[in-house]
């Protein structure tokens, strides 16, 4: 059966590059965050820490997943020798990989919103290469043969590609048009837009930490308000129209402002951005606002 073969190609792909995928994960923690950590004059403490507990954390639901993929089909393998070995099997069901597989990604799929998180850590450690001579000094020497798939910006990109892979594995295994209208077509198209959409959501927080990963530090650093801008508790976000924004603001200028709201779980932040162009230049002033302890 060729569209079985093929199935078991991309399967046994997929766990491969999983296992290869937690290896490179160990190996981000053990090369660069560890030594990092053990140095606190490169990063403070409340950059590392938290991407530290943000890749364990990564690691630990990834290794679930590993587990379970490897389980679904190592089951199926010991069915089937039983199977082979025994006439009688009326009581024994061999379990379908297939939808076994597209169940794990099914059931974890809200999990992975978890790289929402790892989004902002990202942008903020891509950006901190390129203007902290220091901190790009010690990741380089944590690489001494300056290798490029050891370096530490390949093996941070590495969960924003890996996460978004997902589907793609999944929309193989609905190249076959004799599975048309089975059991296993209507399980893998509910498992890939399941995590189609966690696609869309991971490359929408890679976005807006883009965008406005630098005013949330900002935030963090000049306010004395305590106030949890972690994107994975991000209910809704997005440009609004403040009509009587003169009651509060005084501008005349009405066109360079933009104004956005940003709802979390434990509140709402609203941000006023004051767009202006300086010698071909655009800067940002910015008004913010916390309304804190909203119930979402």
């Amino acid at each position: 059966n060729i569209s079985s073969t093929k199935n078991q190609k991309i399967i046994s792909e997929l766990i491969q590059t999983e296992k290869s995928y937690i290896q490179d994960l160990q190996s981000l923690s053990k090369q660069y965050i560890e030594p990092l950590l053990k140095d606190s004059t490169i990063l403070s403490s409340d950059i590392i820490e938290p991407f530290s507990d943000n890749i364990k954390s990564i690691e630990q639901l990834q290794n679930l997943v590993f587990q379970n993929l490897q389980s679904s089909l190592s089951a199926e393998v010991i069915v089937r020798r039983v199977l082979f070995h025994q006439s009688n099997y009326n009581f024994i069901f061999a379990k379908n990989p297939l939808i076994t597989i597209c169940d794990i990604f099914i059931n974890y799929s809200h999990e992975f919103k978890i790289y929402s998180t790892y989004c902002s850590f990202h942008v903020r450690l891509t950006r901190l290469l390129q203007t902290n001579e220091q901190f790009k000094e010690f990741v380089d020497k944590c690489n001494p043969s300056q290798q490029h798939s050891s370096s530490f910006q390949s093996y941070l990109i590495k969960p924003v590609q890996r996460v978004l892979k997902y589907s793609l594995f999944l929309e193989q295994l609905l190249d076959f048009p004799e599975k048309i209208q089975s059991k296993e077509t209507f399980r893998t198209q509910k498992a890939v837009k399941m995590m189609n959409k966690i696609s869309r959501y991971i490359n929408s927080m890679q976005e807006l930490a883009e965008e406005f990963g630098q005013t949330f530090e900002y935030f963090r650093r000049n306010s004395n308000e305590s106030f949890d801008f972690n994107l994975s508790n991000l209910c809704a976000y997005g440009e609004i129209q403040w009509i009587n924004i003169y009651r509060f603001l005084s501008k005349k200028n009405s066109a360079n402002l933009k104004s956005f709201m940003f709802v979390f779980r434990t509140g709402c932040f609203l941000l006023v951005r004051d767009e202006f162009s300086k010698k071909n230049q655009v800067k940002t002033r910015m008004f913010y606002r916390l309304f804190p302890k909203i119930v979402v």
